[in-house]
């Protein structure tokens, strides 16, 4: 799987159907990100590890992506349905 369609498919789940997955996001967009990594692994249609996803947000040229100051959450900087 490359890692733009893993980057797009982030994308969907942080900004429009985190519901998708079930995951549990806060008020702000804030999601685990051990959270968000374990339930796209388990869903079997990606695979991820924290590496990659570092890789993602830090090489994503829309800036879509953010990490929290502490790094245990991440979140879309912009769209959230």
């Amino acid at each position: 799987m490359s890692v733009t369609k893993i980057s797009t498919y982030i994308a969907r789940l942080l900004r429009h159907q985190p519901e998708l997955l079930g995951l549990t996001m806060d008020a702000q967009g804030w999601v685990s990100v051990a959270e968000l990594i374990q339930k796209i692994n388990d869903n079997g249609s990606h695979r991820i590890t924290e590496p990659l996803l570092a890789q993602i947000v830090r090489s994503d040229s829309k800036g879509r992506f953010r990490f929290s100051e502490d790094g245990t959450r991440i979140r879309a900087c912009q769209g959230h349905s």
